[in-house]
């Protein structure tokens, strides 16, 4: 692995862990590699701090308890095939038990640590880059010197690690290994030793999966047979009802009433007795006349007061989206209270791709690229319209609505095709930074491809378009999303009397604690021993409240604290602390020691008393990986609607069960809630 000749020297260099891996990476890049791909050396990323929403579902934690096979089929491939680079990871991981660092920031580091895989590009992440001891540097004759001694620093980690798994791993279950040494040529055997309890409670829950599955598929035809039997009964007296009811006829046009004010006309169906079963469909031509002062169909629109209309192709969610496999059919939008077309493509309501705006009937006053309703690319904008031949349009680059770069005058040659023809004069060069005229020469600017667009704001949070985009079908909902609409609900229930229809126990003070202020107390990451905040003002104040209305610490029936959260920012939960008991509403059910353990200790911190863990009750189960965010928006929603009941009465009420074609319906009332139409989940 290491040439004997310049061995010598680099065994005086020091590394942090970072340069540690990155050293790794270059003495082993024949190495890593599968029997299919092979990984390009100049291709591989080193540690990487920072994840995207977008990654999560990807990654392969090294050192987590795995909940399905797809996650445990990853960590064994990754145990196998990246053999040599885990070693040297157990290596520095050895160094720090050897330097006696503390073992609970050991495990908030290996509950960190995990690989992405992507396009033949190996990455190692750290959830968590905060730790001080990544940031130390040690020699590297120390870290590769660790296992040459009979030292047992390996039970440190094996005891971490088996925690992490939530699993038991001793003498009596495994031949364990004698020494540092053993344990880095065994830790392979190791990991297969500890994953197979996992192994059989994964199968086992997926043959009662499929057992329920199987049953209600014969409950099914069972129903189906009786109410064929029935319905043949009685066809000569009545008619078979549709579970779809159309309302209109073959080409005649209906008229839709949205919230907000808008008419919609067109095809329209939607099923008659349950309407959260699919959302309202429209043919590919439709009109939409909008009086609703505050339209966020597009950002440039949005500031204008008056009538907005728009014809054109839509999507399920009643917003201009034309299609790029059909250049024919394009949008066209007026903002009659300016004199404002946009004529062109249109995606998820915002205006997208190359486009022509007009003011008046025929004044064209920019044609190019648009971006998630912004300028954004390369685009011809009308900057002299009143020289004495013909107007003057100058051509550049724009990044959100701002001008970059070289901008060059131009006239229009042929404006009767929707592609048009101008021509170069350049007798006019002007620079521009960041939409302001520049002094100093600047050549051409190439924009990023996919700039995010503000949407909306609430409080002190906002919203841009990648992050509204994840309430669609098959979206991990934006942990900001979740806290704006939690707040929104709260507010207005609390200014309704909806918290005071019982009056025996209205005097209950309800905390809630959202997802941001969860991480500031708890950090990004949850293990056990690690420090907590407790000095965050405003949750303490709110939480010492309580004292005040009995006078005393001894009784607390009036108070209940409502956790929501990201947890180790690859699932969304909630805790409920009421009556000394705590509660996980929890839409992927599993005995997560860690976060109960650390929300004990900070409820303790402030004198409450925790009995144990309730799970004596049921909890709707979510059936894919992506909608844990939306289960907790209606688990928390359904409690801050119940303020004036107990969470023993909530239970008996059903309020934490849902179907999954209602969880499909919630997340088209929240996207329609946030961008005006005044839906409201207040209804489920």
């Amino acid at each position: 692995m290491i040439n004997q000749s310049n061995q010598s020297k680099k065994e005086q260099q020091y590394f942090n862990f970072q340069q540690y891996i990155d050293w790794v990476f270059e003495e082993n890049q024949d190495t890593y590699m599968s029997d299919r791909n092979q990984l390009i050396p100049t291709q591989t990323n080193l540690v990487i701090t920072a994840i995207h929403d977008d990654q999560i579902q990807n990654l392969t934690w090294l050192f987590r308890k795995c909940h399905n096979e797809r996650e445990q089929t990853k960590q064994d491939n990754v145990f196998l095939q990246f053999y040599r680079m885990i070693r040297s990871i157990f290596l520095f991981l050895l160094l720090f038990v050897n330097k006696k660092i503390d073992a609970t920031r050991i495990t908030t580091l290996m509950n960190s640590i995990s690989i992405l895989q992507d396009k033949k590009i190996l990455q190692l992440f750290l959830a968590d880059p905060r730790l001080d001891i990544l940031e130390q540097q040690y020699s590297l004759d120390s870290i590769l010197q660790q296992g040459t001694e009979q030292e047992r620093n390996f039970q440190v980690l094996l005891d971490i690690w088996s925690d992490l798994k939530d699993e038991k791993l001793d003498g009596s279950t495994l031949t364990l290994p004698k020494s540092d040494c053993e344990f880095l040529v065994d830790f392979a055997r190791v990991h297969a030793c500890l994953t197979i309890s996992q192994n059989n409670k994964i199968a086992a829950k997926k043959r009662e999966k499929e057992k329920q599955i199987t049953q209600m598929m014969e409950l099914e035809k069972e129903k189906q047979a009786q109410r064929l039997f029935q319905s043949q009964l009685r066809k000569e007296q009545i008619h078979f009802l549709k579970i779809v009811k159309i309302v209109h006829k073959e080409g005649s046009q209906s008229i839709f009433l949205q919230p907000n004010g808008n008419i919609v006309k067109g095809k329209v169906w939607f099923p008659q007795h349950t309407p959260h079963l699919c959302p309202l469909w429209l043919s590919s031509n439709f009109e939409i006349l909008s009086l609703y002062f505050n339209n966020n169909l597009n950002a440039d629109l949005r500031k204008y007061c008056g009538l907005i209309s728009y014809k054109g192709p839509v999507n399920d969610y009643f917003e201009p989206h034309t299609y790029e496999f059909d250049n024919e059919i394009e949008g066209v939008m007026e903002a009659i209270s300016n004199d404002t077309t946009y004529k062109g493509g249109f995606k998820n309501g915002l205006i997208d791709g190359t486009n022509r705006v007009y003011y008046k009937p025929n004044v064209l006053q920019y044609y190019g690229g648009h971006k998630n309703g912004q300028k954004h690319g390369e685009g011809y904008i009308l900057e002299y319209p009143s020289q004495p031949n013909q107007p003057i349009y100058m051509k550049g680059h724009f990044e959100s609505n701002q001008k970059q770069g070289l901008f060059v005058n131009h006239i229009l040659v042929d404006s009767t095709k929707r592609e048009k023809i101008f021509q170069r004069l350049g007798n006019i060069q002007e620079y521009y930074k960041h939409g302001q005229k520049s002094e100093i020469e600047i050549q051409q600017y190439k924009p990023s491809q996919n700039p995010s667009c503000q949407l909306l704001n609430f409080y002190e949070y906002g919203i841009n378009n990648f992050q509204l985009a994840s309430l669609r079908p098959g979206g991990w909902i934006n942990s900001s999303i979740i806290d704006i609409l939690l707040k929104q609900l709260l507010t207005l229930v609390n200014n309704s009397n909806l918290t005071n229809q019982n009056n025996g126990i209205s005097k209950i003070k309800t905390i809630f604690i959202n997802c941001s202020q969860f991480q500031d107390i708890f950090g990004s990451m949850v293990t056990k021993g690690e420090k907590i905040n407790t000095e965050l003002n405003d949750i303490k104040q709110s939480i010492m409240m309580h004292d005040k209305l009995n006078g005393n610490n001894d009784n607390f029936q009036n108070i209940r604290i409502v956790f929501y959260f990201n947890l180790d920012r690859s699932h969304f939960l909630s805790a409920l602390y009421e009556s000394e008991q705590l509660y996980l509403i929890d839409s992927l059910k599993d005995n997560r020691k860690a976060v109960v353990h650390q929300i004990t200790q900070f409820l303790q911190f402030f004198g409450l008393k925790v009995q144990g863990l309730n799970e004596n009750f049921r909890v709707s189960q979510q059936q894919n990986s992506f909608d844990c965010g939306a289960y907790t928006i209606f688990y928390v929603s359904q409690i801050i609607k119940n303020q004036h009941l107990t969470i023993e009465q909530m239970i008996k009420k059903n309020c934490f069960e849902i179907s999954q074609p209602q969880i499909n319906y919630l997340r088209y009332l929240i996207y329609l809630n946030l961008i005006g139409d005044g839906a409201s989940i207040m209804q489920l």
